[in-house]
């Protein structure tokens, strides 16, 4: 039943060595679940002293709806309040986060680990005395000065030519603006097989992976948001077969209409961002 509700379940572990009393370190969950479940109210170890050795922070939950499932980021933070000077790492417990439904109540592990720690020396031995910082001298404030000034001048300059730096685009958004940009796309055979590949790019960047035509069920199921598109997107791989396969073209009446693909691109676009 977890497979068919966990559409995502990813662990970042800490570095395995390395710490002392007082550091801190983080685990990562990133957790997507299918609608209708959700994390329960207990679904996380609560803040506290959780071994000899540890204290965890408040967990912190970051939440991004995707439109049919949830996708939960889920950060512990420990600190090392203890070391033995006999052993030279220690255990991190295990935690279950559970989720449910409203009636149901599932979990998930997160299973343990060991970091390495070692003891602060107390003594002077082999410890160089301290000494007071060098002066700065002025020509260090003068190249500053002039090399801000250099990079304010060429900030200026890629501003005036290409605007401000905007946030990288969802991809099924960037293949909207480019089809809906380019009516000349459409003007020949390669510019239109050009066009098909942008919609191509944004399936890929979704998947993580290349989407071929008889791998399109496998990207249902990771991608639930997008099945009410399931007989446009299945026709768009049949239409893009083909262009690429089958020449020429335009002797065949599955070509796209400009108006055509950029409203496909669309309808993907509204999915990507919630919006359908």
């Amino acid at each position: 039943m977890a497979d068919t509700v966990v559409e995502q379940l990813d662990l970042r572990q800490p570095r395995s060595y390395g710490y002392q009393i007082g550091d801190k370190f983080e685990r990562t969950l990133s957790l997507q679940l299918r609608d209708p479940y959700h994390l329960a109210p207990d679904a996380l170890p609560t803040h506290g002293r959780v071994s000899d050795w540890l204290v965890l922070e408040a967990p912190e939950i970051i939440e991004k709806d995707l439109g049919g499932s949830v996708l939960y980021k889920i950060r512990l933070t420990y600190q090392v309040i203890n070391v033995d000077p006999n052993r030279n790492d220690i255990p991190v417990p295990h935690h279950f986060v559970r989720y449910t439904d409203g009636q149901e109540t599932l979990k998930a592990l997160v299973p343990a680990t060991r970091v390495g720690v070692s003891v602060l020396r107390t003594g002077d031995d082999d410890l160089h005395p301290d000494r007071e910082p060098r002066s700065l001298r002025f020509r260090y404030f003068k190249a500053t000065f002039y090399a801000a000034l250099l990079l304010s001048a060429l900030l200026g300059v890629v501003t005036l030519h290409w605007g401000l730096p905007t946030k990288q685009r969802p991809p099924f958004m960037e293949a909207y603006r480019r089809l809906r940009n380019s009516r000349h796309c459409f003007s020949g055979e390669d510019s239109y097989r050009e066009a098909l590949l942008s919609v191509h790019h944004a399936f890929n960047a979704t998947a993580g992976k290349t989407v071929f035509a008889d791998a399109l069920t496998e990207f249902f199921n990771k991608h639930a948001q997008f099945v009410s598109l399931r007989e446009p997107i299945n026709d768009f791989y049949q239409r893009s077969r083909t262009a690429f396969y089958e020449e020429p073209v335009e002797h065949h009446g599955e070509q796209y209409s400009h108006e055509e693909l950029v409203a496909f691109a669309r309808r993907c676009s509204d999915i990507e961002r919630g919006l359908a």
